[in-house]
């Protein structure tokens, strides 16, 4: 909230534009709102004078006079009205008409508010103040708006330069001949997705895939703790099950109450040609053999919630030519222009047809698809999609 006294202070310094042909008149109006301590007041006599100063100056509230030669008020709102850069400028209007059929044309050309004559000062000072803090709170929104949205762009590319990048991806493929092709759309807030790539030994590494509870910063703050837990972390057994006991003991010491993450750990072995796998709550991933596709549940408690939970475990064959697809529950739970979610079989049938396509790029299909309904820089939750393949 706006501090009332940043307001004021913004009121009294705002630069006021007085227009009306008749010199005493605008001296009146001057005199009168200095004395009122309003620090900044110019008047001019013509409609032509006035688009110069406010060309120039751009003041936070113009008065102007409707009867005018050369150009009166009416042909002054329109092309104040008309312009980007002065159609916000709110402007007062006093008239000699107090009909309602010239009140309401005086504010269908766009003008704030509407005075009549003779000018009743109390209430001149009062619409003014008004106007004013008006403005400067709008003023001050938009600031902070555009600041906000400079932050979340900032935070958003952190959370980005956390995920895997190609030099990270290349040499895993070079040491494990794997490839790995993930894919990361935030929402238009932050969220918690997250996944990465550990390194066990010669012939193992370990791929998650992360969802934080909630949006904003607190589910993106926690995508950064867990990065750096499993930067440091060290499971002797390298069981996925391990490793999901221990990083939910740690969330449990560090996430504030409510708050949970699910997470997906899978143990790639190219010398068994196998794939171990556990999950807390996370969506099924599909393994996809040259004759089979698996839809592998990966149900669990939620990490972060209690303390020394276990979690199952299960393995799979992964021979060469085979494919793991993960995602983030954003793929089957948005919503698409028929106001239905593809869900976890939509899913499946949609990997299934592409499969059997068999040149068709797996990912590239599936993003196509989904973008094809859904408009990216609307999405209310974080995409991940992540295709490991050998």
């Amino acid at each position: 909230m706006v501090p009332t006294e940043e307001i004021e202070l913004l009121r009294y310094k705002s630069k006021i534009l007085v227009v009306d042909d008749n010199e005493l008149i605008c001296r009146f109006i001057s005199t009168l709102l200095s004395k009122a301590g309003f620090c900044d007041v110019k008047f001019v006599l013509s409609g032509k004078a006035a688009l110069e100063i406010i060309e120039d100056e751009k003041p936070a509230c113009v008065i102007s006079d409707i009867e005018m030669p050369e150009m009166n008020g009416f042909q002054l709102l329109e092309i104040l009205k008309s312009n980007i850069l002065t159609k916000d400028i709110p402007v007062l209007v006093i008239t000699a008409h107090d009909d309602r059929e010239n009140r309401n044309e005086v504010l269908g050309h766009g003008a704030s508010t509407v005075l009549s004559k003779p000018i009743d000062s109390p209430l001149l000072v009062n619409l003014v103040t008004s106007i004013l803090d008006r403005k400067n709170l709008l003023d001050l929104l938009s600031l902070y708006h555009e600041r906000l949205s400079l932050e979340l762009e900032l935070a958003t590319d952190m959370q980005v330069d956390l995920l895997p990048d190609k030099e990270q991806t290349n040499k895993i493929k070079e040491k494990y001949n794997v490839n790995i092709e993930g894919h990361f759309q935030p929402s238009s807030e932050l969220g918690g997705d997250l996944w990465y790539v550990k390194e066990l030994n010669a012939t193992q590494f370990m791929f998650f895939l992360a969802d934080f509870s909630g949006h904003g910063i607190s589910a993106s703050i926690n995508t950064f703790r867990l990065n750096t837990l499993l930067n440091k972390i060290n499971v002797p057994s390298k069981k996925p099950s391990d490793f999901l006991s221990v990083i939910n003991n740690e969330l449990c010491q560090i996430m504030p109450i409510g708050q949970f993450c699910t997470l997906l750990c899978i143990k790639v072995d190219v010398k068994e040609n196998t794939i171990t796998y556990s999950g807390a709550a996370a969506p099924p991933f599909i393994c996809i053999t040259e004759d089979t596709m698996t839809l592998c549940d990966v149900s669990g408690i939620p990490l972060g919630i209690q303390e020394n939970n276990t979690y199952n475990e299960h393995s799979l064959n992964f021979s060469k030519n085979s494919a793991l697809f993960a995602y983030s529950d954003a793929l089957y739970e948005t919503k698409f222009r028929n106001n239905h979610p593809l869900g976890i079989e939509g899913v499946y049938q949609l990997v299934e047809e592409i499969k059997e396509k068999k040149s068709a790029n797996l990912m590239q299909n599936i993003l196509d698809h989904f973008y094809l309904e859904v408009d990216r820089s609307r999405l209310t939750d974080d995409l991940t999609t992540v295709l490991i393949t050998r």
